[in-house]
């Protein structure tokens, strides 16, 4: 019941602390009987959790002092001209940082989670004392913080509002839907998620080997999809994407703008600690911050992506983006798919039916090898998208999405267009065949003479290999949000894993990219209001 209280009291002493040092110490012991009771049940005895907040205080005060942690002022000077280049746009008041006035905050690891104590003994090991000789246990990849996907995961939506209730139960129907994972409601099953309103925003990462009721806390100011998301992400067993091994290099974190007392929110898993199963770093990922999360005022940049074009791209995605389920079907999920099945387009076997691939947003068919037709008005629709060829000339396209700017869609309205570098790389026999409408197997001179005419069509095309060059004249701006959350246009330009570069506000910076491979994918995406763009393609010069 101490996690579920009204913190008003302890805010006003703590107000008047330096008239009274009863009184500070009074603040400390109600915290200490909060964190107890709010976290006492997932340890093996009662002095376990203070013992875990002692040594994450150490680790925290290490992390802060340490003159190696990557963003420190020098670091940071190599792109104060590219931040202060970056326009300034008025989005309203700061957002409300649930995380940072949360007074059990010390007791959670990189301001949502909850370490279980073999969690803690590896994370702590590794970085406080890489030297350390002791065998360190695993914790994202430990199989007692996997949950058994054989049966369902039972659920308890305990003591939230009803509309943040129908809120987590949308977030619960994504997960289910993308993975193979079952949630159940029950109230007497075990073991179980307990989705409470707590203090701030919280949950274990993984399974708890602890308890049998584990709790979720959804508490004011997270009642939001992408953060329920986010959090039930934890309780399937992710960490942080930015505290992923590798995101050095992908992204710069700025230690000189973010508040003192959060840098250690910034810290990197290792490679003994967290598995990324082979899924490349998306910035857009739920599970990444944004790029001013807890920066010391709202104007200020934390964050900042490597690759130009891509700082409107970091946390852009209002649901789980590919990346995210990729692992967590990785992680949870990859006894399911026994069968042998080629996915392209960085898709994989989908859990939940092995005859079919799991694609990238942008793509669609058994096996990933179609564009996707869009989701909302346009949807199916000949505007919408299209499968396009680069030529050595520059070519044209004006493109739109959405309606009314007053109106508000529900969900994403979006089209993509698919460019290549020759009509060879469409190698789906989807394509090809659903023209003639007969499959392979119904015909097989037909079959015979279709591929002796693919095996011509290939020999006269442009040779592949070719990387294409796209500039944009016009990029999305009748709303202009943060993130570009309401509306804008990604152009992907590498791996169709990750979110690609992300458009909006009408600044178009850089205007123009260069593919790292033969397919260019250009999604444009609207909330509210309409969503135009002039984009021109043509092969790179040799």
């Amino acid at each position: 019941l101490c996690c579920l209280l009204n913190f008003s009291i302890l805010v006003f002493v703590h107000s008047h602390e330096s008239t009274s040092p009863k009184r500070i110490y009074t603040v400390d012991l109600s915290v200490e009987r909060q964190a107890e009771g709010c976290f006492g049940r997932y340890y093996r005895s009662k002095s376990s959790i203070h013992r875990m907040r002692n040594v994450m205080n150490k680790y925290r005060r290490r992390y802060r002092n340490s003159k190696h942690r990557v963003g420190r002022r020098r670091d940071a000077e190599k792109f104060d001209e590219r931040i202060a280049s970056m326009r300034r746009v008025s989005f309203g008041p700061a957002g409300k940082n649930v995380e940072q006035e949360s007074p059990i905050n010390e007791y959670l690891y990189q301001g949502d989670i909850l370490l279980s104590e073999d969690q803690a003994e590896s994370i702590f090991n590794e970085t406080i004392s890489p030297s350390n000789s002791r065998v360190r246990r695993q914790a994202y990849t430990s199989k007692s913080s996997r949950w058994d996907v054989s049966r369902p995961i039972y659920v308890e939506i305990f003591n939230v509002s009803k509309s943040t209730a129908n809120m987590i139960r949308d977030s619960l129907e994504f997960w289910q839907n993308e993975t193979c994972v079952n949630f159940v409601e029950s109230t007497t099953n075990t073991p179980r998620l307990r989705f409470i309103k707590g203090s701030g925003c919280w949950s274990l990462v993984g399974k708890s080997s602890v308890v049998s009721v584990q709790d979720v806390s959804i508490g004011a100011g997270c009642e939001y999809y992408r953060t329920i998301c986010h959090e039930i992400g934890h309780a399937l067993g992710l960490f942080h994407h930015q505290a992923r091994p590798d995101r050095d290099n992908y992204v710069t974190i700025v230690a000189d703008n973010i508040k003192n007392q959060f840098l250690d929110q910034y810290n990197k898993q290792t490679n003994k600690t967290s598995d990324s199963y082979g899924v490349g770093y998306d910035v857009g990922s739920v599970m990444h911050y944004k790029q001013r999360e807890f920066a010391k005022s709202p104007n200020l940049i934390t964050v900042l992506a490597k690759t130009n074009g891509y700082q409107n791209s970091l946390a852009s995605n209002r649901w789980p983006s590919f990346a995210d389920v990729k692992i967590v079907n990785a992680h949870l999920c990859s006894a399911k798919c026994t069968n042998v099945l080629t996915c392209e387009n960085y898709g994989y076997p989908d859990p939940n039916n092995c005859d079919q691939c799991k694609c990238p947003s942008s793509f669609t068919g058994r096996t990933c090898g179609r564009r996707h037709p869009g989701n909302g008005l346009k949807a199916w629709k000949p505007e919408c998208g299209a499968d396009l060829v680069a030529t050595n000339e520059w070519t044209g396209m004006n493109i739109t999405v959405g309606e009314s700017l007053s109106i508000v869609y529900k969900n994403i309205n979006n089209c993509f267009f698919v460019v290549r570098s020759s009509a060879s790389c469409f190698r789906s026999r989807d394509i090809r065949l659903r023209t003639f409408k007969f499959q392979l197997s119904t015909c097989k001179l037909c079959a015979a003479l279709l591929h002796w005419l693919n095996k011509l069509i290939v020999s006269l095309e442009s040779p592949p290999g070719r990387t294409i060059d796209v500039w944009m004249t016009r990029v999305p701006s009748s709303v202009c949000t943060d993130g570009c959350e309401t509306q804008g246009m990604r152009v992907t330009t590498m791996s169709t894993e990750a979110t690609g570069a992300t458009y909006c506000c009408g600044t178009a910076d850089p205007r123009q990219l260069t593919t790292t491979n033969e397919t260019l994918v250009i999604e444009l995406y609207s909330y509210q209001g309409i969503s135009d763009a002039w984009v021109f393609y043509r092969l790179t010069p040799q």
